[in-house]
């Protein structure tokens, strides 16, 4: 067994924990790295696997460490060290001893929840956005259709394909676009009809002035 094979395992087996602390400033919920840890460790006792993890620092960044107990393991990358005192962030060399815990504490909570895909926020905050959610969509008037129309008197009367064009539109709106193609079609092939006689017209009565009309300076005993 490999590193990797033995931490799909403890993934697959992984429950998402319940929120155990509580934000003081924000009044949130929030899994502590206890319960993280623990989420943890039960995986891997209850899928059986052959793993261990720890975390160490590099670089002021939280790495988690995982090793199938023999020289294989997997380094995954976290979240950087910070301090926040006063409310400001500040170097780790310049924290008090409890803002570099604090700082600790998170990171470490963070960084072995990503590596095992835990939520270390859910359940209150993702149920209460989704109720939220459906109150919403509750309390929006439904949008209806515009109500349906007799679009037959308009087809009859229009001159124009652009006309027809702005008809279809409108029918689509109200969900009669397929129901009024055929007459649509009829009064399409009507007015391309109309066009080409008229375009016919004008070419023989241009044709005809042609004929009748003298050439310049023939007379008319010629």
């Amino acid at each position: 067994m490999s590193t990797i094979s033995e931490f799909i395992k403890v993934k697959k087996a992984i429950k998402q924990p319940k929120k155990d602390l509580t934000n003081p400033q924000f009044k949130k919920g929030y899994v502590s790295l206890d319960g993280i840890i623990k989420s943890v460790d039960d995986a891997i006792k209850e899928s059986d696997a052959s793993l261990v993890w720890w975390q160490e620092i590099e670089d002021e960044v939280i790495y988690t460490i995982l090793s199938d107990g023999d020289s294989d393991s997997l380094k995954i990358k976290g979240f950087p060290l910070i301090a926040v005192q006063m409310n400001k962030v500040v170097a780790t060399q310049q924290a008090s001893p409890q803002a570099l815990g604090s700082g600790l504490t998170y990171a470490k909570r963070y960084s072995l929840a990503t590596a095992f895909g835990i939520s270390s926020e859910i359940d209150d905050d993702a149920n209460e956005s989704q109720k939220a959610k459906s109150n919403y969509q509750k309390a929006q008037p439904k949008q209806s259709k515009p109500p349906k129309r007799d679009f037959t008197n308009e087809i009859k009367n229009a001159v124009t394909i652009q006309q027809l064009n702005n008809i279809y539109k409108q029918a689509e709106q109200t969900g009669q676009a397929e129901l009024i193609k055929p007459l649509l079609s009829e009064k399409r092939i009507e007015i391309n009809s109309k066009k080409e006689k008229n375009e016919l017209q004008g070419d023989l009565i241009e044709d005809l002035q042609k004929v009748t009309q003298k050439p310049k300076g023939e007379s008319n005993g010629q």
